[in-house]
């Protein structure tokens, strides 16, 4: 019927939009990490931690 089949529909939708934040939020994230991680062995490199 029409409603189970809206459900399923949501939920496919859901999980698409689900995978590409998770994405998104992943490459962010390194965008941030790698400048801190880089940052920190530079820093570390010249004995200042």
């Amino acid at each position: 019927d029409m409603y189970s089949f809206n459900r399923i529909n949501t939920l496919d939708t859901y999980k698409v939009y689900n995978i590409l934040f998770t994405y998104h939020f992943t490459l962010k994230l390194q965008n941030y990490l790698i400048p801190i991680t880089n940052l920190i062995s530079f820093v570390n490199s010249y004995g200042y931690i």
